[in-house]
């Protein structure tokens, strides 16, 4: 776990909900990053705010930190020690793809 950085990314954010049916917009699949989780209840996007997507509620301004390194997938602890330094801040949302992690706070 040695040698982790952290990177905060240049574009801003925006978490969209959907109906569990929703369309996803072709130009999600071309950014560098995003995140789709779907349930019973809804599909959920996060992607860059520019890419215009028609949800029925839309979250805006975030900021996405990047934590560059690998380890362990069960490491735990990461995040809390960041989140604590930065507890102040409003909002935490986090999402975690095999090697990197991405954090998004407003």
């Amino acid at each position: 776990m040695n040698g982790l950085k952290l990177k905060i990314l240049n574009d801003e954010y925006a978490m969209h909900q959907l109906p569990p049916d929703g369309k996803i917009p072709k130009d999600v699949f071309k950014a560098d990053f995003y995140s789709i989780t779907k349930t019973d209840e809804e599909l959920s996007i996060i992607a860059e705010a520019r890419i215009p997507i028609k949800s029925n509620k839309v979250e805006t301004d975030y900021s996405c930190m990047k934590l560059i390194g690998e380890f362990e997938v069960l490491t735990t602890g990461i995040w809390a020690s960041i989140t604590t330094i930065l507890g102040p801040m409003q909002e935490f949302q986090s999402r975690q793809l095999q090697h990197t992690n991405r954090l998004f706070f407003s």
